[in-house]
């Protein structure tokens, strides 16, 4: 017995199924059908649970989440009551409850019968891509994909709200019989589970999994001993330039060796816990696996539920060897510094030594308590005094934080506050953007308060800014314009309408030589000369979304991407990644602006979330 819950989608449905079908049962089951126009999830009362329940059904299939969206609440809330109503059901008896898709829909008026801004409509879109994203990872198998077979507007009717005929008729036939079709219980799934081919391949995988496990020991094991030669051959490069030098590089040499040993011995802890996680993985895939060999005879249940508990293990057993893989190896440089000679006595190492793969992750919340919306950060950017100036887009208020990253003033800015760049001194410029105004606000900070001073207006989108010498590079979304100071544009340095992102945020190398832009639309990050001209186009796995783009003045390139949630360091010719510094497990969460400060080395990351991410360079 199946109940179908949800907003007008169900009741068009269940009109449309029961005018071919009388009796409106679902694969044929009888199905109660619980349609109720206009449904939130603020609406869902416990009559309505206690309705859908009340004859206890096999599987509840509910469809809610459309009209909480298209009122622009946050997804992660609307998620959050998606999944305590499916706990509800739960409670009052549904034997399973199963969460359909979210679904596109057009947005025209909103209930004030005001239009929808272009900005509202894009974060409608990207709000529903990350709640339908955030339920298919919670439910796994209980979320029924929508999208797969209804296709908008295709499939939509002329208010681009609610499907015509053949949209219910793709839905009903297409999407909920095939996925009520295939609901089993267990006894039933585990019979015949000895001739179920992964079952079988499943000694095979254990062993080939285990054999990697080995591998990446073994790997560690030869990288300590090779960070041990890095060590010899390091001590004897200080050795060689101890013999040029006099008596004063005895302190020197001492400092130095010091400094390695405790990095080695990092690097080797490091090691350590890595073959130590390997080792324990190795033998609790053993046991496990000795475990379901020795109740063969004990019936198939046993097998499917030790079959069940093996394949846990062994996506554990990924994830470890995915989270190390990330290191190929540890190691260790150094780098002589130029001129020792002639500057001895004012230095206190023989040289600088680098590690690149060892990263330190904290989170600072920057959530203000008359906030009234999750935080939305779209820009950061360093004074210099070390304080830190960050936009929240979704409470519409430009934030001052002090070195320890506390809100220490705040202003509030019209709607929508975009990004934001250091322009000289204490004064930053806010990119404001909505369909009326494309705004660029010039703040000052003053005795730990943030003052507007004036404001230029632009005919075009103002959705990023970067400030070298005396001019204001300003970007459109789609185009690249060169401003002075004043307002006045000299000219449009690069433009790209394939697509509706494709010049989203943009940064500038400290010599004003090099410019990086990502194109949001195309996952690129693209590497201009000052004249406009292309140099290079990055493309990686790890770079789904780009979004936003820093680069050092030592010349670090740094991209965080909204739809990987990955944060990537590119070589300064934009050509080559050199690291994946975090991901989603990291603390990333649909990141959008990224910032590098050279005073605490560090690299501050914000996003769709109330917590600024913060990676240290140990």
């Amino acid at each position: 017995m199946y109940t179908i819950v949800g907003d007008s989608w169900v009741s068009h449905l269940e009109r449309h199924v029961k005018l071919g079908q009388p009796d409106g049962k679902l694969y044929g089951n009888e199905t109660i059908w619980l349609g109720v126009p206009g449904l939130t999830c603020a609406k869902v009362t416990g009559r309505l649970l206690t309705e859908a329940t009340r004859r206890k059904p096999d599987v509840v299939i509910l469809h809610i989440g459309g009209n909480d969206l298209s009122s622009l609440h946050l997804p992660t809330v609307v998620v959050a009551n998606i999944l305590a109503i499916r706990q509800q059901l739960l409670q009052h008896g549904a034997k399973r409850v199963m969460v359909t898709e979210i679904p596109p829909r057009r947005l025209t008026f909103k209930r004030d019968q005001t239009r929808f801004t272009t900005d509202e409509k894009m974060c409608h879109q990207e709000a529903v891509v990350k709640a339908n994203t955030t339920l298919r990872e919670q439910l796994g198998l209980d979320f029924i994909r929508i999208t797969k077979k209804i296709r908008f507007p295709r499939h939509y009717g002329r208010d681009g709200v609610h499907l015509k005929p053949a949209g219910n008729q793709a839905l009903f036939y297409s999407v909920l019989r095939g996925h009520c079709s295939s609901i089993q219980h267990i006894p039933d799934v585990a019979k015949g589970i000895r001739k179920d081919p992964e079952f079988r391949q499943l000694p095979q995988r254990v062993a080939v999994l285990r054999k990697q496990i080995e591998d990446m020991k073994n790997d560690r094991k030869k990288n300590c001993a090779l960070l041990k030669k890095t060590r010899t051959a390091i001590v004897d490069e200080i050795k060689a330039i101890r013999k040029k030098i006099n008596d004063i590089l005895d302190k020197m040499e001492k400092t130095t060796v010091q400094e390695l040993d405790r990095l080695v011995s990092d690097q080797e802890l490091s090691i350590k816990k890595d073959m130590e996680s390997c080792t324990q993985m190795h033998d609790e895939l053993k046991n496990i696996m000795d475990d379901i060999q020795s109740k063969d005879s004990s019936g198939e249940t046993p097998l499917y539920i030790g079959f069940r508990n093996c394949e846990k293990k062994i996506k554990q057993a990924n994830e470890i060897l995915q989270n190390m893989s990330n290191v190929v190896k540890y190691d260790i440089t150094f780098r002589k510094h130029n001129g020792i000679e002639d500057f001895l006595s004012s230095m206190k190492t023989f040289g600088e030594l680098n590690e690149s793969n060892v990263y330190c992750y904290k989170e600072y919340n920057v959530k203000m308590s008359s906030d009234k919306d999750t935080c939305g950060i779209l820009g950061i950017c360093e004074l210099p005094g070390g304080e830190f100036v960050i936009t929240d887009y979704n409470n519409m208020t430009v934030k001052l934080l002090d070195q320890e990253y506390r809100v220490v003033d705040h202003c509030d800015v019209p709607k929508y506050p975009n990004d934001v760049c250091h322009i000289g001194g204490n004064e930053v410029a806010l990119c404001v953007n909505n369909d009326e105004r494309h705004e660029l606000h010039f703040i000052n900070i003053t005795k730990g308060k943030l003052v507007t001073t004036r404001k230029l207006s632009f005919t075009h989108r103002c959705y990023s800014a970067a400030h070298h010498g005396n001019n204001l590079y300003i970007s459109s979304r789609t185009a690249l314009y060169v401003y002075t100071m004043t307002g006045k544009q000299v000219k449009t340095l690069y433009e790209d309408k394939s697509a509706d992102y494709t010049v989203v945020r943009i940064a500038i190398s400290n010599d004003g030589k090099t410019i990086y832009i990502t194109n949001y639309s195309n996952n690129q990050l693209i590497t201009l000369d000052n004249l406009g001209n292309k140099l290079a186009t990055f493309t990686d796995p790890d770079l789904v979304g780009p979004y936003g783009v820093h680069v050092t003045t030592a010349g670090h390139v740094f991209v965080c991407c909204f739809d990987s949630d990955t944060v990537l360091q590119v070589d300064k010719d934009g050509k080559t990644k050199l690291a994946t510094l975090a991901r989603k497990q990291d603390g990333v969460w649909y990141p959008k602006a990224l910032f590098f400060s050279s005073r605490f080395s560090s690299l501050v990351v914000g996003g769709w979330k109330d917590t600024l991410l913060v990676i240290n360079v140990r």
